[in-house]
């Protein structure tokens, strides 16, 4: 099987006896400090950051409370050590396939506040009805946090087409393919860009753009609608333009 990155690394050319140097893993879903109230959503495996979020929250005697929803119970993972730290701040769903039979989104998320902050993690279909749900009601994108597992799918069924990307302080050019995400492209040629997930949702490969004479087709999950209406950065890992040419401050 290829591997890449790091993995493709150690295979390839560390030994026995070498020094590594690691860094601190970065954490792309942080609590907010000083939130009066946190509300975590999960559904299956998501309620894996979402455990962790609850275990920091009740050894700092915040408020929270947990809504976590399964299809069955036997997919409950993490139950026990759930139903300890929260208590009776936990609300279980059991679904069996039926989504309107889950979380009570409009209920638990109808009265939004400055001192509140919601966080959700889970299956995509779970995640965008509490986004949109979140956005119904009136939630500020600044208080809604979530974290997903896959990129986003392509803004339109439309094939992708190739385009070049410029790097403003050096001139150089590079194509890039129908297949080929920017990231890959400058790493193939050298170059050192800041990068992490590649999925679109750490945020840390974002870049500025300088000029585009393309559609932005912005892919990820870290940007906010206004910043990506801005139009004004984008995700190295997962965003491209339909064609044309995009001047990147790189």
């Amino acid at each position: 099987m290829a591997g890449r990155g790091g993995s493709a690394y150690l295979h390839d050319h560390a030994a026995g006896g070498d020094l590594l140097t690691a860094s601190l893993p970065p954490n792309g879903f942080p609590l907010t400090a000083g939130a009066g109230q946190s509300l975590l959503i999960a559904g299956g495996i998501g309620i894996t950051p979402i455990l962790a979020m609850a275990q920091t929250l009740a050894a700092a005697g915040a408020d929270f409370h947990v809504h976590y929803t399964v299809r069955h119970w036997v997919d409950a993972a993490l139950l026990a050590p759930l139903a300890e730290v929260a208590g009776d701040r936990l609300s279980l769903y059991c679904n069996g396939g039926d989504p309107s039979r889950g979380v009570p989104l409009e209920t638990i998320l109808a009265q939004p506040a400055p001192h509140r902050h919601l966080y959700v993690c889970g299956p995509g279909p779970l995640i965008d009805a509490t986004l949109q749900t979140a956005a119904r009601c009136g939630w500020a994108s600044a208080q809604v946090h979530s974290e997903r597992f896959a990129a986003a799918a392509p803004v339109s069924s439309a094939p992708a087409q190739g385009f070049e990307v410029v790097l403003a302080r050096s001139g150089a050019r590079y194509a890039i393919g129908p297949t080929e995400t920017i990231l890959d492209v400058l790493l193939a040629a050298g170059h050192d860009p800041l990068y992490s997930c590649q999925a679109g949702s750490c945020g840390l490969c974002v870049t500025p753009i300088k000029s585009c004479t393309g559609a932005l087709e912005h892919r990820d999950f870290f940007l906010g609608s206004a910043q990506k209406a801005a139009g004004d950065r984008l995700c190295l890992c997962v965003s491209r333009i339909d064609a044309g040419e995009l001047v990147l401050d790189l």
